[in-house]
């Protein structure tokens, strides 16, 4: 199998590339840096490929433009430029499968206790609302050119690295001794992935998927308490967790599926935090 991953040395992608090493999947990867092994090929840009080499079974596209990484109000101009970009690419290669990474961000202002895919959007922000349109683009562009496409809306994403999202938030508040502020410590959890998780969920759709199109909500294997979550953090860090409940924090909400949850792979709650605590850098 042939993989090519945009975004190759972003938290995700740097997950996909020792993933692919460990499992000797030959890969090639998108990105303005070397890659974490001399063995892999690498494009500074889709443009870049040569027509004769654009012929990958599987596309993981993790490229994109997010308030971690850019200037909020230029997210949408990048992130339409990066999706423009990808979908010329697939005009004119031979690519069988594409997995496009989305956000959760997408729901914009979610109002319901259990959402699946097929939940409106609401008022969604600039990097929630750029990815909708990235969405819609992709979907059309593999419809046209008879392409599988599988897009993955991704909720917190745990590694080595990884953004200032609320999961690391709290990591480091118990580890710093700060107060942690949640809505409820009844509030249920399922609002994270292992950041290998991804591609290993990519290659289970490229292998198990049947439809030319699939939508897919990720997060993790099991649903915890906040409150349950606050004495794992605090257990493996070996620190007093002092927190306070507060109605001003956003209100907690679960993830699902309609259909197709068989096909995610993911990873238990507690597996994430010894994972990131292991690995953990100031």
């Amino acid at each position: 199998m042939k993989i090519l991953l945009t975004g190759g040395n972003g938290l995700v992608g740097k997950a996909c590339q020792r993933c692919a090493k460990e499992n000797n999947y030959e890969i090639s990867i998108v990105s303005r840096k070397k890659p974490l092994f001399s063995s892999t090929t690498f494009y500074s840009s889709l443009r870049e490929i040569p027509l004769k080499h654009n012929n990958f079974d599987l596309l993981i596209h993790c490229s994109a433009a997010t308030p971690f990484n850019t200037d909020f109000d230029l997210i949408p101009e990048v992130n339409k430029n990066i999706d423009e970009e990808l979908c010329d690419f697939l005009k004119e290669g031979s690519i069988k499968h594409l997995v496009y990474l989305s956000t959760m961000a997408i729901y914009g202002e979610i109002k319901v206790d259990v959402l699946n895919e097929k939940l409106k959007i609401n008022n969604p922000n600039l990097y929630g609302y750029s990815k909708y349109l990235g969405e819609n683009l992709v979907k059309q562009t593999c419809s046209k050119n008879n392409i599988l496409l599988s897009i993955i809306r991704l909720p917190g994403v745990v590694g080595k690295g990884m953004s200032n999202i609320f999961f690391r938030r709290l990591y480091e508040s118990i580890l710093n001794e700060r107060e942690v502020t949640i809505r409820s410590s009844d509030s249920l959890f399922n609002n994270a992935i292992l950041d290998k998780d991804v591609f290993l969920t990519s290659i289970n759709l490229f292998e198990k998927q049947t439809d030319k199109f699939i939508l897919l909500n990720h997060h993790s294997s099991n649903t915890i308490t906040l409150g349950n979550l606050l004495d794992v953090f605090s257990e493996t860090i070996g620190n007093v967790c002092i927190y306070r409940e507060s109605l001003e924090c956003n209100p907690p909400f679960l993830i699902t599926n309609t259909v197709n949850e068989d096909l995610l792979i993911k990873t238990d709650i507690y597996k994430m935090i010894l994972s990131f605590h292991s690995s953990y850098e100031k």
